[in-house]
């Protein structure tokens, strides 16, 4: 097989799902990220009240309060919980058709597959914070490197940067395996956990325009 023709892809708009902390999780109220390679699109949260009035009193309710933080907190247990398996599943039938591939083509190697990883995770985020795709052009398909290149181009003309900070790939698994006859053309999707700072800020006027200056973990599924 070819050097990983596959490519890398930390998908340009990132779903930020935290299952560290559920009180972080919250804090992330607009997320720094464009979209890029390691931003973003922030946790999304939207804060909606929970104060239900009582209309002959005019009174809070706290019993609903606290119904609503237990419900919340048990369907985010629910969904970690879930999510969870699912990747432990896909992985071990995953690292199983590894096993076999191995036999016949080195690039599956198990610590080829792992700096490939590594090397493609920074190099992504590195390229992004510094608004230069060229740093990770290698690692991209051609309609990827062509949409963080339009986006960007964009940021620069709104004098906008991702800042992305304190950057940490704290896990990833195989979770899926394309093969095929020309194996050039296989394909590798991972599971990832990673960490870091991200927020972005308007470089002219020195304003933090979204994110918050606190390291958030992000889930994300990129190939190579």
């Amino acid at each position: 097989m070819k050097r990983f023709s596959k490519y890398f892809i930390i998908f340009s708009m990132i779903i930020m799902i935290i299952f560290q902390s559920y009180t972080l999780s919250f804090a992330r109220s607009g997320g720094g990220g464009s979209g890029g390679g390691g931003g973003g699109g922030g946790g999304g949260s939207h804060s909606s009240s929970t104060n239900h009035s009582d209309r002959s009193t005019g009174k809070s309710n706290p019993l609903g309060n606290v119904m609503f933080i237990i419900f919340a907190g048990v369907i985010w247990q629910r969904e970690k919980i879930v999510c969870k398996v699912k990747v432990a599943r896909k992985s071990m039938e995953a690292n199983k058709l590894i096993i076999y591939l191995r036999k016949i083509d080195n690039n599956y190697s198990k610590d080829i597959l792992n700096d490939r990883v590594k090397e493609t995770y920074f190099k992504m985020q590195e390229a992004w914070t510094n608004r230069d795709v060229e740093i990770s052009k290698e690692y991209m398909s051609d309609s990827i490197y062509n949409l963080h290149s339009n986006k960007l181009e964009w940021m620069k003309v709104r004098n906008e940067r991702n800042v992305l900070s304190n950057i940490k790939l704290l896990d990833f698994k195989p979770v899926s395996i394309e093969h095929y006859k020309d194996n050039s053309k296989d394909i590798v999707w991972f599971y990832i956990k990673g960490s870091m700072i991200d927020y972005i800020i308007n470089e002219e006027k020195m304003k933090l325009l979204r994110g918050i200056l606190k390291v958030a973990v992000l889930l994300s599924f990129g190939n190579l």
